[in-house]
């Protein structure tokens, strides 16, 4: 459990924008980017979320993405 709500709901219901952001973001080229949903920032580093923010600190996530080393998809 986490937050009193069963860790398999929590994760469910993070899935499917997480998913949707995902696919937008392919279907760009994008390989690092930040996702901003149901009030948290994560910060995506090829296929691996790599850092999760409240909405508040999005600059710190954005800052996050700006500093990592750009790779190619592929």
């Amino acid at each position: 459990r986490a937050g009193g709500l069963p860790v398999e709901a929590l994760g469910e219901q993070l899935a499917a924008p997480l998913e949707r952001a995902h696919t937008a973001a392919q279907t760009v080229g994008a390989v690092n980017y930040v996702i901003k949903a149901d009030g948290l920032v994560y910060a995506v580093r090829g296929e691996v979320v790599t850092t999760v923010l409240t909405d508040r600190d999005w600059y710190s996530a954005a800052a996050a993405i700006d500093h990592m080393p750009i790779s190619k998809a592929g």
